[in-house]
């Protein structure tokens, strides 16, 4: 499992929605992309913890399906805490993750994302 919560978000980030895509990034993100993305906090990450397409996205308790993972996603959000995330679109690049679902909600401080 991997369980973080949203700390803060660029003002641009919100935007992305209309595309069906946010991006993480963690605390330690370049001032560059702080703007565009929603700025995340780990709060447990098991030993076990793999990121890939058998796996769930939580965003509160909106449960997405991981239909594909981009072949650095993984490295990406365990060293970075960075991914772009995109709703029923599996063209993605390595960094990314496509998930399946109705609908992303908007993203808020305070919100709890989880992968498991």
């Amino acid at each position: 499992m991997y369980k973080t919560i949203i700390k803060d978000f660029g003002s641009i980030a919100p935007v992305f929605k209309e595309d069906n895509l946010f991006v993480l990034f963690g605390t330690s993100a370049p001032d560059e992309l702080k703007d565009i993305s929603y700025i995340h906090e780990i709060i447990e990450v098991s030993e076990s913890f793999t990121l890939d397409n058998a796996t769930t996205f939580k965003i509160n308790n909106i449960e997405f399906k991981v239909d594909k993972v981009g072949s650095e996603a993984h490295n990406n959000l365990m060293t970075l805490g960075h991914i772009s995330v995109y709703l029923n679109n599996e063209d993605i690049l390595p960094g990314a993750v496509a998930i399946s679902g109705d609908e992303l909600p908007d993203l808020n401080k305070g919100d709890i994302l989880t992968i498991e």
